[in-house]
Order: structure tokens, then C-alpha cells, then sequence
């Protein structure tokens, strides 16, 4: 008779570094006993992201479409983004992916 081993997974809930992770969120960290209930639209955002916000805002909110450095820049990365996306979510195409304000939005175009 053949006898598999079978080897118990790690407890989740003990490999899960949750205190690092929401460290990584300023609301967060500055909540208190304050417990964010909300759905997707008042998501929290990471540091990084905020930073990455005001990266751009501040170096790089020009209008797109222009033929000057920063505004081809600005293309550039959004084109770089699509491509990006496309490949997390195995689009057929880069062109398939458009980026907006949030599903309400989008949901309002259609």
C-alpha cells in the first residue's frame, strides 16, 4: 500500500505579516481604534501610492498629447502602464486597457 505524506500548509493567519502591511497605509497607522468599513471607493492607498500621486502632480501633471519633453513623457508612461496591465490580466492587446477616475465612472459611460 502506498502512503502519501501529506504536509499540513502554514496557518495563514500566522504567516501573514499584517502589522507590516498596514504600516505601509498612513490612514492606518493614524486611525486609532477608528475601523475603516467602507467598500472600494474609500479604499485606503499605500505610502507609495500617495507618493507616486504626488510625484506626478508635481513633475509631471502637463497636458497630454503635446509634443514637448514632459507631456511625451507622460504618453510614454501611460503607454508603458497599459502594457503593463495588459500583461497582468492576459489582455489580448494593450489598447484594450483604459484607465479612469473609478468603475462609477466607467459604469456612467456605458
Amino acid at each position: 500500500m502506498n502512503q502519501h505524506h501529506v504536509s499540513k500548509a502554514p496557518d495563514s493567519a500566522a504567516s501573514f505579516p499584517v502589522e507590516k502591511i498596514r504600516a505601509m497605509f498612513p490612514a492606518l497607522r493614524q486611525a486609532g481604534d477608528f475601523i475603516f468599513m467602507d467598500n472600494a471607493a474609500g479604499a485606503q492607498i499605500p505610502q507609495s501610492v500617495l507618493d507616486a500621486v504626488a510625484t506626478h502632480l508635481v513633475a509631471h501633471n502637463v497636458q497630454r498629447g503635446g509634443r514637448y519633453g514632459r507631456s511625451v513623457t507622460v504618453d510614454q508612461s501611460v503607454a508603458e502602464a497599459r502594457e503593463s496591465v495588459a500583461l497582468l490580466i492576459n489582455a489580448y492587446s494593450p489598447s484594450e486597457i483604459c484607465f479612469g477616475m473609478n468603475a462609477t465612472s466607467f459604469i456612467r459611460l456605458v
